[in-house]
């Protein structure tokens, strides 16, 4: 199971959480910062995925050839 990691600006890692296995090609990936979950794009599958923290839990936000063919980043609108 690959880690999730920050980088600090002075260039630390930090592991924010581990990814949900047998996911590849995950291309853009945001955490929420109130529950710590994260959301992550998975381009091959055409889904946004909700992830949990101790990454064992994956919920389908979006799902859609249509509307996420290749999805390449996430994009965060604080208060939206």
């Amino acid at each position: 199971m690959p880690p999730a990691a920050s980088v600090a600006s002075a260039g630390e890692c930090e592991r924010i959480a581990w990814l949900v296995p047998n996911r590849v090609n995950i291309t853009g990936i945001a955490r929420n910062p109130v529950t710590g979950e994260l959301v992550v794009a998975v381009n091959r599958e055409h889904v946004l995925l909700r992830i949990s923290l101790d990454g064992k839990t994956a919920t389908t936000l979006v799902r859609g050839k249509t509307y996420l063919m290749a999805p390449l980043a996430i994009m965060v609108e604080p208060g939206r």
